[in-house]
């Protein structure tokens, strides 16, 4: 996801919606997301940055896996050139 925009969307703002619908989603390409108050503006967004954050942590989780594993990859590999050039 490239950017989301917020629009609180009420009885008193929907006159000016769909322009904004037009000009975030087909001139910028971004996700607009209407909500109807505040509060759900809020927890909105405390769920994206606890999403991102468990993204983070996942992604480094297996970076750290795959960095482990190429280690030990590494270090057989090492070992068993020196077996086998001490046993030539």
């Amino acid at each position: 996801m490239r950017g989301i925009v917020l629009a609180e969307r009420t009885p008193t703002s929907c006159q000016y919606f769909a322009g904004l619908q037009t000009f975030a989603v087909l001139e910028l390409g971004l996700v607009l997301i209407p909500v109807s108050i505040q509060n759900e503006a809020a927890d909105l967004l405390i769920q994206l940055v606890c999403y991102t954050i468990c993204c983070l942590i996942f992604k480094l989780y297996l970076f750290s896996q795959l960095f482990i594993y190429i280690y030990i990859y590494v270090c057989v590999c090492v070992v068993c050139t020196n077996v086998l050039l001490f046993v030539v």
